[in-house]
């Protein structure tokens, strides 16, 4: 322990960091988290919003499953910032500022979500009216 770090490159020592470095990439700050200054409180409540976002983005992935190549490139941008992230990052700012780098990908699938949820209840409207 003379000063110098020992850092663990093991393809195993990455892989298990991996879900716990998702939510700290993707989630954090939570609103109830040691929030001391203003700014990280407001980034606990706008974590709230991405789970929000992450809910409707995934449920938009799975009702246009038969599309799935359309959505591809942000599916694979959220997917490669995400894990990417989840085996580097060494402290929260960054994980914030690179889960910003997504939000673009994260809308249109939330988007995609959304469409799904008005076509499913349009779906269940159509069904009422057709019955006698």
């Amino acid at each position: 322990t003379d000063g110098f770090m020992l850092v663990d490159n093991r393809m195993a020592t990455s892989l298990r960091r991996v879900p716990v470095g998702l939510f700290d990439t993707m989630i954090r700050p939570l609103p109830w988290e040691d929030n001391k200054s203003p700014d990280r409180f407001a980034a606990g409540l706008e974590s709230i919003l991405w789970m929000v976002l992450y809910g409707l983005a995934i449920y938009g992935v799975w009702s246009h499953r038969d599309r799935y190549r359309l959505l591809l490139f942000p599916i694979l941008l959220v997917l490669s910032i995400g894990l990417g992230g989840a085996v580097s990052h060494g402290n929260l700012g960054t994980a914030f500022r690179h889960r910003g780098q997504i939000l673009f990908s994260l809308v249109l699938l939330a988007v995609c979500g959304i469409q799904g949820l008005v076509d499913r209840r349009g779906d269940k409207q159509a069904d009422r009216t057709d019955r006698p």
